[in-house]
């Protein structure tokens, strides 16, 4: 049985929002999703989209901590597509994505600046993704992250996990 869609609100969404607190939040994150590999999926979908759009790089949007994109850059590398990935937030834990960088730095770069994935600037093109971020937007500001895809003539690749079904959330109890 689907459940609706509620549009609750995060915390850490919030701009007052002790910086601290929402960058554990965001490597927690990070560590669950590495931790059970939620990006294995992903992985062939971001190749074709790749192939198909042509794009030479990936800007993800909604970043946080770096979610799965170090194991999502490895996994391509290892799969020979050779890739680079910038990392952006609205509110971005530079420490998070800084260490990322380290880790690959001709493979994986950040900006420490906001970025607001419903108004991206124009200097960053490429196949635009956003993992397990696109349930923070109400439905007018998940059109504003689709139409500035659109206006910019940028491929976008969106991938969420939660599934909002009473079945799925009793399976195992």
């Amino acid at each position: 049985m689907r459940l609706p869609r509620l549009q609750l609100f995060e915390l850490e969404d919030l701009a007052w929002f002790t910086r601290t607190i929402r960058n554990l939040a965001t490597d927690y994150l990070q560590f669950m999703q590495e931790r059970f590999q939620l990006h294995a999926p992903a992985v062939p979908l971001l190749r074709n989209l790749l192939e198909k759009s042509k794009s030479t790089h990936i800007v993800d949007l909604c970043s946080g901590g770096g979610g799965p994109v170090l194991a999502i850059f490895e996994s391509l590398l290892a799969a020979g597509v050779r890739v680079p990935i910038i990392l952006t937030d609205k509110y971005p834990n530079t420490e998070a994505l800084s260490r990322h960088a380290a880790l690959h730095p001709e493979g994986i770069l950040y900006r420490p600046d906001s970025v607001d994935a419903m108004s991206v600037p124009g200097t960053l093109t490429g196949l635009r993704s956003v993992f397990n971020a696109f349930h923070h937007f109400n439905p007018r500001e998940a059109r504003a992250v689709l139409e500035s895809a659109v206006q910019a003539w940028q491929p976008i690749g969106i991938f969420e996990i939660p599934e909002r079904s009473l079945v799925d959330c009793t399976q195992g109890v």
